[in-house]
């Protein structure tokens, strides 16, 4: 799962939690099994704004005016990653350095929050690939997102000092 969609979802159970909540309290019951569908055709009917004052169930691939409005709605968002990928992949030029992101499952088990940990291995580019890709000098290929780009008082301040 990606680490980012972690906020997305837990909003979403947030949401259909309160939802449920709120029933079970209007109906003075704790039975909620039979009520799970319910909730749920609910929460998938309400008007979001968020979604141009459409609900969950009319977002489809054959719906082209609401995605030609989600589109406009989100254009700012959209130049603004493409900028920020553009600014990143200028950093990653021949003989830059990096660092890689240790994977999510080789740290603390089931980690709700998102603080990135780099490796403490100093990689070189040896060649840009298309697709916000990097080629390392041992020929492994790895994503720009996941990399942090090293400048050299970094890399310097890192090694151990002489007694």
């Amino acid at each position: 799962m990606n680490i980012n969609s972690l906020g997305l979802l837990d909003r979403n159970v947030g949401i259909f939690k309160q939802a449920l909540y709120k029933l079970l309290k209007s109906e003075n019951t704790k039975v909620w099994v039979d009520k799970i569908q319910g909730v749920a055709d609910g929460v998938n009917d309400r008007v979001r704004s968020q979604t141009t004052g459409a609900s969950a169930n009319d977002l489809d691939d054959e719906n082209d005016m609401l995605t030609l409005l989600l589109k406009k709605k989100n254009e700012k968002a959209l130049n603004k990653n493409q900028e920020i990928e553009e600014r990143r992949l200028r950093k990653f030029t021949v003989g830059s350095q990096f660092r890689v992101l240790i994977p999510q499952s080789t740290q603390r088990a089931n980690r709700r929050s998102f603080k990135p940990k780099y490796g403490d291995k100093v990689h070189t580019v040896l060649r840009t690939l298309e697709g916000g890709r990097v080629e390392d000098l041992s020929g492994k290929i790895h994503k720009t997102r996941l990399l942090l780009h090293v400048g050299q008082a970094n890399v310097r301040r890192r090694l151990p000092r002489r007694q």
